[in-house]
């Protein structure tokens, strides 16, 4: 999972999601609502990622690196300054 996110600002929580999940294939709507619910972000499924905290950013982040169900997750936990 990346430090700097790389989503696009204009799109809702669930269409990035569903924008990367095309890069495995696509995946039906209700995994993806499950991510979200597990990064508990399903209350802002719709919201716009510009309007994110931090915060929201990181559990989306996360629920990206869970849409092709891993077995494995590098998580950077460096501070840079």
């Amino acid at each position: 999972m990346p430090e700097r996110f790389g989503f696009y600002e204009n799109l809702t929580a669930m269409q990035n999601l569903k924008y990367f999940s095309e890069f495995y294939g696509g995946i039906s709507r209700d995994p993806l609502d499950e991510l979200l619910e597990i990064v508990g972000l399903a209350n802002a499924a719709n919201k716009k990622v510009r309007e994110f905290s931090r915060g929201m950013r990181q559990r989306l982040a996360l629920a990206q690196a869970l849409i092709n169900d891993p077995q494995v997750i590098f998580l950077d936990d460096r501070q840079t300054v």
